[in-house]
């Protein structure tokens, strides 16, 4: 958790040269065997390193999912359902064109989240709808 990129593939801190000319606790201090002999054990514990960071990865993915999945509102509808269709979808955008368009009536449902609709006059829509670019017609 909060490791860097260049510590989960090399197994140490890198020091960058800013570092170098400031004379830093670790310049300062730094001897070339025990360097050597810290390397060798970072590069020891990498896999591990590697293996943690990896795990908080997943669990972020996992609290991300539950956050969308607890706010995300399913949508279905009925046949016979009225309904207003997405004119973005149709590719009419701009600031004077009308969001929604419609009622149409739900004939069909094919698979949960398509459906097939028709005009309020009984002519067929030529393809089915996503239920992402449906909304229930309140009148």
């Amino acid at each position: 958790m909060g490791e860097t990129l260049f510590n989960l593939v090399y197994g140490s801190e890198a020091v960058i040269p800013i570092e170098a000319e400031l004379e830093t606790f670790t310049i300062r201090h730094y001897e070339q065997e025990s360097n050597d002999n810290l390397l060798q054990a970072n590069m020891d514990l990498v896999k591990e390193v590697r293996e943690n960071a990896h795990a908080h990865i997943e669990r972020y993915k996992e609290r991300v999912v539950n956050n969308y999945n607890r706010r995300v509102q399913r949508r279905e509808f009925q046949v016979g359902d009225l309904v207003l269709r997405r004119a973005s979808a149709l590719g009419l955008i701009g600031k004077l064109v009308p969001n929604l368009e419609g009622p149409y009536k739900v004939t069909r449902v094919i698979k949960f989240g398509s459906y097939k609709l028709v005009y309020s006059d009984g002519r067929k829509l030529s393809r089915p709808w996503n239920v992402y670019n449906l909304r229930k017609f309140y009148f």
